[in-house]
């Protein structure tokens, strides 16, 4: 055989990785491809009003066991809610996501508790806010350490767990202020650490892809949670940090409104799905056109 026939014959189907072509899903309903159920996911900073709760709900609608995991003890409640309205199994830990040793205690207790652990959501976050110029050491040390490090922390955890099983989707929660600084008034250090969590994102899903491991990231824009409806209803000097951004950002949208956590949620849900299957690395903003 010829040198140039060898080299055609090497380009061939086996080459396009034709084996790992998941063609079944044509076949499927749009329903049972975007089925969570036997799925068992741990959602962190779970235990408030806001995105966390969210996602667990929507994740828990679309049949999956939820680890719901945050420093608030009020993650008892929230797990009990979300288990009652969609008939699945939750299990609430009050766990501090900027300790490795907690951190690894939550993914070894989740794996007890689960069998296995097949979806990790990155959504805990705790970050200071106000003029850069303004911070103290103290709270740069805190941002970092709460806007960054904790997540850092849970992807090399579950590393452990999802490698050896060869399979697993991550999402980090991120945010349009990590690519546009318009908006960013009083937010500048937190907009730095979401652009950090994009390139661990991008970073990871090269690294895991291997593994069967898809990470991808969800980048939202304003939401307006219970708790946030309460600062603009009585609007203080202590809330007014929070108030500028929201409303800067409202006023660079395409559609001139905030969203709700649940419409975040939804794409969350779909990309923890076997309908998102050829998504590695990509940050998805759902901001209501901030970006564009």
């Amino acid at each position: 055989m010829s040198e140039q026939q060898k080299a055609i014959d090497s380009y061939g189907m086996k080459d396009l990785g034709w084996d790992k072509v998941p063609f079944d899903i044509g076949d499927k309903k749009m329903e049972a491809l975007i089925s969570l159920k036997g799925k068992k996911a741990i959602v962190t900073g779970a235990g408030g009003v806001g995105l966390g709760l969210a996602i667990s709900h929507r994740l828990a609608s679309l049949g999956a066991d939820v680890m719901m995991t945050d420093i608030n003890p009020r993650v008892n409640d929230t797990a009990k809610e979300v288990a009652e309205k969609w008939g699945v199994n939750t299990y609430p830990l009050i766990s501090d996501f900027t300790k490795y040793d907690e951190v690894q205690k939550m993914m070894a207790e989740a794996k007890e508790k689960m069998g296995r652990i097949d979806i990790l959501i990155n959504n805990a976050f705790f970050t200071r806010y106000g003029l850069f110029k303004d911070f103290t050491p103290e709270m740069i040390d805190t941002s970092v350490t709460g806007g960054l490090v904790g997540l850092t922390y849970c992807c090399r955890a579950v590393c452990d767990y999802m490698i050896p099983q060869g399979s697993g989707r991550i999402i980090n929660i991120t945010s349009a202020s990590s690519m546009s600084a318009k908006t960013n008034t009083g937010i500048t250090l937190y907009g730095a650490l979401k652009s950090a969590v994009n390139g661990l994102t991008r970073g990871l899903a090269n690294e895991l892809a291997p593994h069967g491991i898809t990470v991808n990231a969800v980048s939202p824009g304003l939401m307006l949670h219970a708790e946030l409806q309460e600062a603009f209803k009585h609007p203080t000097p202590e809330n007014l940090a929070g108030r500028i951004p929201m409303v800067l950002g409202v006023q660079s949208t395409l559609v001139g409104r905030t969203s709700i956590p649940e419409e975040v949620a939804n794409v969350v849900g779909f990309m923890c799905s076997d309908a998102c299957s050829y998504m590695y690395g990509q940050v998805v903003n759902v901001d209501g056109g901030i970006i564009v």
